[in-house]
């Protein structure tokens, strides 16, 4: 129908412009960060959680804006170019739209709400640093809001990262860029250790013992290609 290709276009730049505006706020929660005189305990915790939150923020917007868009933006061109009549515009438009919403998985319950789950604590940590006077008063009501908001987004990255190499998705053709944003997103191993050890505290503790005492299998070495990204390292708990 006609009003199909707006509510497709609406849904894409939606998020977008969600992910746009929450990087913005935080990159100025790292400026009032900087400038605050005392360090405590909270506020290194909160330095940490921004530094990882900004990880996953920028390269899920380098995916939808780069790897999705930009590629099939020029494919889409190219198809029109081709065309020989207006039946053929309107199916290679047809066709970009479905390829957006497919690559960007915005079609996948658990993917949209992950990524609204993530912008929200992302600005909810946003908000705390716009509270913070400064004052040691201020760090430590907050210290314990930040252990909770480091749980909730390390719950919500972890399964958005585990939704996306699921053979579902990863292990599909809808997306032949998915795997590039995997390996910038868990380029230090980050992720893959934190589903490993989410793993084991799921199983049996006799379970558990074996697989801790087990070999590591050896890295690929993926780090070396994808050194200017932003590093994401462990979360103190």
């Amino acid at each position: 129908t006609t009003r199909a290709p707006p509510r497709r276009y609406n849904t894409v730049f939606q998020y977008l412009v969600r992910l746009k505006r929450v990087q913005l706020e935080l990159e100025e929660a790292w400026a009032l960060m900087r400038g605050r005189r005392r360090i405590s305990g909270a506020r290194l915790r909160l330095m940490q959680l921004r530094q990882h939150m900004a990880h996953l923020i920028t390269n899920l917007q380098i995916y939808f804006q780069v790897d999705v868009i930009e590629a099939e933006y020029s494919s889409l061109l190219q198809r029109m170019d081709d065309a020989h009549d207006f039946a053929e515009v309107e199916r290679a438009h047809h066709q970009y739209l479905t390829a957006l919403i497919s690559q960007t998985f915005l079609d996948v319950t658990v993917v949209s709400q992950s990524l609204t789950r993530i912008i929200e604590q992302c600005r909810a940590l946003c908000h705390m640093v716009r509270l913070d006077d400064g004052s040691a008063h201020a760090t430590a009501a907050d210290d314990r809001e930040v252990k909770e908001l480091m749980a909730a987004f390390l719950d919500s990255s972890n399964t958005l990262y585990r939704c996306f190499r699921s053979n579902r998705l990863a292990g599909s053709q809808r997306a032949p860029f998915l795997r590039q944003l995997l390996l910038r997103l868990n380029f230090n191993s980050y992720y893959s250790d934190v589903a490993a050890r989410s793993l084991l505290q799921r199983m049996p503790a006799s379970a558990a013992a074996a697989a801790a005492a087990a070999p590591l299998p050896p890295t690929t070495g993926h780090a070396a290609n994808y050194g200017s990204y932003p590093t994401a390292r462990p979360l103190a708990r």
